[in-house]
């Protein structure tokens, strides 16, 4: 049996033998033009088991296969058969019906969140409504530099004329002078003068005037002791006193003369009492 390279050496002999000079153009010598040369071997559409096909010198050549190809080859191919549906079966759904239907429900909840947000919310009246109650008067707000005055205590032992007399003279000489100085009539003179009344009379001004108000300060220098002794004073209630609106502790003049005098009177009784009439 020849082998292939016998039959290889013998497709090249008939490719020479046969092949003619070709042109350019494609067209042999004589001006004919030259068919093209059929592939020799079997047709591609027979396959034939166990053979394979090599392209050489423009030539296919059947060559055989290994023996694994062979057995792969030899299993029948499976056949794919695409059936196509018949026209009439297929039957497209509407979609301007679809689109409709969609977009409904859509536009309805867009409207529903358009009137959520444009209509106001609606006021819930309770069941229970509270009973009205008039507005009380509105209350006179003290005012902050005006100061109490507190009620003054007879005495409890009158006072004779040489008494007076007496005490008159030890008085100063500015205070004789603006309490000598009291008119004839009842109504002042300077009231003609002013629409309003006078909040106090001639009698008290004098008297805030001869009994200024103290600060802490003012008291403390006068006392002769520190600030926080004058707190512990008015904590223990042995200093009159009474506070501005800004909780500022205001004194007079006359309590703390007042106070003055009972610290002395007590400071000659210890005395007294520890030295007896030698003191």
């Amino acid at each position: 049996m020849p082998g292939l390279d016998e039959y290889y050496k013998y497709l090249d002999k008939q490719d020479k033998s046969t092949a003619d000079v070709v042109t350019k153009n494609g067209t042999a010598k004589n001006g004919k033009s030259k068919k093209a040369r059929l592939p020799e071997g079997p047709l591609p559409g027979s396959v034939q088991p166990g053979v394979r096909y090599v392209l050489k010198g423009g030539v296919t050549v059947a060559v055989p296969s290994a023996l694994g190809e062979i057995e792969a080859l030899s299993e029948p191919p499976v056949a794919i058969v695409l059936v196509a549906a018949p026209i009439a079966e297929v039957v497209a759904a509407p979609e301007p019906v679809a689109k409709a239907v969609a977009t409904k429900p859509r536009l309805r909840a867009a409207d529903r969140r358009s009137d959520e947000i444009t209509a106001a919310p609606t006021p819930i009246a309770p069941e229970y409504l509270p009973p009205l109650v008039e507005a009380a008067e509105p209350t006179e707000v003290a005012d902050a530099t005006a100061r109490p005055r507190r009620a003054r205590t007879d005495p409890a032992e009158e006072i004779s004329d040489g008494d007076a007399a007496a005490l008159w003279k030890r008085l100063p000489r500015h205070i004789q002078l603006l309490v000598g100085m009291t008119p004839d009539t009842k109504e002042e003179p300077a009231q003609k003068y002013y629409s309003r009344g006078f909040k106090e009379s001639r009698q008290q001004l004098i008297e805030r005037l001869l009994d200024p108000t103290m600060t802490l300060e003012d008291t403390a220098r006068v006392l002769g002791v520190c600030p926080t002794t004058v707190r512990r004073y008015t904590n223990r209630g042995v200093l009159p006193h009474y506070r501005t609106l800004g909780q500022q502790r205001r004194f007079r003049l006359s309590d703390v003369l007042a106070f003055l005098e009972k610290q002395q009177k007590q400071a000659l009784k210890r005395r007294k009492m520890l030295f007896g009439d030698k003191a």
